[in-house]
């Protein structure tokens, strides 16, 4: 009985000279069961693009005072200060501020601009958004809601509200889209 495989073993490999090509027909049953690897390189293999190859390095993040551009829209983060000691008591005594100038070209579509365009962004991810429970902010205050005209620009402060300990880990003050849910642009503190 153990003869049998090794018979039909033999009797498979007997049938392919070294120097036969592969055919196309079907083999004819055998009584053992054989398992064949092959492997097919070609000389002039094209190496396949894998998450893992390199790529450029994206451009460095706007810095305050630094202008992006789109066909829609001209912004800039003039300034960013933070500001303590707030006297209102319903809200954290610490602020930052940012002077933000929009502008919109002439031929463009009108912009829909306003305070909550724009949030900081600590080291962490925290995200804190601006509050229009706004007093004492510095005048002119940037547009709580409005339409900016092709060839026109808005400019005011926003002031997004934070813990002291806050104002100490933002380093990004970005605008957003949020009809897409988006960055437009960020600017490094």
């Amino acid at each position: 009985m153990r003869a049998l495989p090794a018979l039909a073993c033999c009797l498979a490999f007997a049938a392919c000279g070294a120097n036969d090509e592969p055919s196309t027909e079907p083999a004819p049953p055998t009584a053992g069961t054989a398992t064949v690897t092959e492997t097919v390189t070609s000389p002039e293999a094209t190496p396949v693009p894998t998450s893992a190859t390199p790529t450029a390095d994206p451009p460095p993040a706007p810095e305050v005072g630094d202008t992006f551009r789109s066909d829609e829209v001209v912004v800039r983060v003039k300034k960013v200060e933070v500001v303590s000691g707030l006297a209102d008591e319903t809200l954290p005594d610490t602020a930052l501020e940012a002077l933000v100038r929009t502008c919109v070209p002439s031929g463009a579509a009108p912009f829909e601009s306003t305070v909550f365009d724009f949030q900081a962004v600590t080291k962490t991810g925290l995200v804190i958004t601006p509050n229009t429970l706004l007093s004492g902010v510095r005048e002119p205050a940037y547009q709580t809601f409005g339409e900016i005209q092709p060839g026109r620009c808005v400019e005011g402060w926003v002031q997004i509200f934070m813990t002291p300990k806050q104002s100490q880990v933002v380093d990004v003050i970005e605008m957003i889209d949020y009809s897409s849910g988006s960055t437009t642009a960020s600017w490094a503190l």
